[in-house]
């Protein structure tokens, strides 16, 4: 039997739901710092942008991708993803392509030029996600480093 899913974005009374998603990838995340992050993207007013979930027939949240629309230099409109979190024990694989489909489709519409993908370089499944994702024409187009200057929070 083929898996259901249910693509929407993510309201302001399910983002403490997303949480348990979103910290199986950083686990030195706070409940209060996903608060910000998140409210931040689903009302801001400034970008466009949001919170993704795909959700299985139940109602559990299987994944997630936080995005924002950004200009290029070339003043082409971008679409960052600055978390792409997916759980299922069973077939990751359909989890993330129903994801990246909805999202790629709605981008598309919006005259979005390019979707870049920001992966946490220690999770344990980025390398995995990163051969899947290159596999279905994404390419690899830059690294970024990060120095922490001091701590937030």
């Amino acid at each position: 039997m083929a898996q259901q899913f249910i693509v929407k974005s993510l309201k302001t009374e399910s983002v403490d739901k997303a949480f348990a998603v979103v910290r199986s990838a950083d686990f030195g995340l706070t409940l209060d710092q996903w608060r910000d992050y998140a409210l931040g993207l689903i009302k801001g007013d400034t970008t466009t942008g949001g919170i993704l979930t795909l959700e299985n027939r139940a109602g559990i949240i299987q994944g997630l991708c936080c995005y924002h629309t950004e200009s290029s230099p070339g003043h082409a409109k971008i679409c960052a993803v600055g978390h792409l979190v997916v759980l299922d024990l069973i077939d990751e694989t359909s989890v993330t392509m129903v994801l990246l489909t909805v999202l790629e489709g709605m981008l598309r519409r919006e005259g979005i030029a390019a979707l870049r993908i920001d992966l946490p370089h220690d999770a344990r499944t980025t390398e995995q996600l990163l051969r899947r994702l290159c596999k279905i024409g994404y390419r690899i187009e830059r690294i970024r480093l990060l120095k922490v200057l001091h701590k937030s929070g």
